[in-house]
């Protein structure tokens, strides 16, 4: 069986994600990667995602998605945003494709970049989550205290206030745990007056402090697997512009790595190229169909 990434792509061209690939290349990833890609992203940007080894699947970003499979989504609202849907979407084509994967990595596209080969971290039988910085509490975190009272109720938030958010845009684990998740993660988005964007990371935290699955394992922001920089600053670095924790050991997958000026500049830099470089890919994507 294989290791799988799943993601979903809709309104970005490639220069926008090409870190993502370019970077998980180098780690020397050997299994398969499927991308659902909505009508907004150009046959150019097709083309390269497939050059890099992906499988696509078209879908439409109006509900419900993907005509076959409209059942799965009759109970989830039409206007859904994407941050909520995709998890549907992924849970879906896994159902499709029974006993083919062993690990499964779930994972936002844009603002993700691979140091090492995450799949080489995994123990059997576990799902993983991550946490945020220490200082990204439910209590400090406004945002993050409204989504996961909408998706669970605030006695549930009120009783973790003081727990450390952890970032639903990266979860990875053995194909059991993880379609449990996404079951749970359906049941959650069914027959809802309203699924806005981030409901999902509402959802993903009631999973880790409400339910506390028994196969789940939880790493903290200077555990040297998933680092996630939305509030890390400031971050290190090697001599090799790395991202490290505060032992020097080098995360696998550095996440939200946009956030941060000097960072978002020698990544783009490093794998997309020189600013006249990056202007003009950015240009020729635009114009392409």
């Amino acid at each position: 069986m294989s290791n799988l990434i799943l993601t979903i792509i809709h309104s970005y061209d490639y220069p926008f994600v090409e870190p993502f690939f370019k970077s998980l290349k180098e780690t020397g990833f050997k299994g398969d990667m499927v991308i659902f890609t909505s009508e907004t992203v150009s046959k150019a940007t097709k083309k390269a995602l497939v050059k890099n080894g992906a499988t696509l699947i078209d879908y439409n970003s109006a509900w419900p998605y993907k005509a076959e499979y409209a059942e799965a989504f009759k109970n989830i609202l039409p206007d859904a945003a994407i941050s909520n849907y995709r998890f549907v979407l992924y849970r879906q084509f896994l159902l499709e494709n029974p006993g083919k994967y062993k690990n499964i990595m779930l994972t936002d596209v844009r603002d993700v970049i691979f140091q090492k080969d995450p799949f080489n971290e995994l123990s059997a039988g576990k799902i993983n989550f991550f946490l945020e910085d220490p200082i990204q509490t439910f209590r400090y975190s406004e945002l993050n205290y409204q989504w996961c009272s909408a998706a669970n109720g605030t006695e549930l938030t009120d009783r973790i206030i003081d727990n450390i958010v952890s970032c639903a845009g990266f979860t990875i684990g053995e194909i059991n745990p993880i379609m449990e998740y996404l079951e749970h993660i359906q049941k959650k988005l069914e027959f809802r007056d309203e699924l806005p964007w981030a409901f999902d990371q509402g959802i993903h935290n009631g999973y880790i402090y409400g339910v506390k699955p028994a196969e789940m394992q939880v790493f903290t922001n200077d555990d040297p697997f998933v680092v996630t920089l939305g509030a890390y600053q400031p971050y290190k670095l090697n001599e090799e512009n790395e991202v490290v924790n505060s032992k020097g050991e080098i995360y696998p997958v550095v996440h939200q790595y946009d956030r941060s000026g000097e960072l978002f500049t020698l990544v783009k830099e490093r794998y997309i190229g020189s600013r006249l470089t990056q202007k003009l890919k950015r240009l020729y994507y635009a114009i392409m169909p």
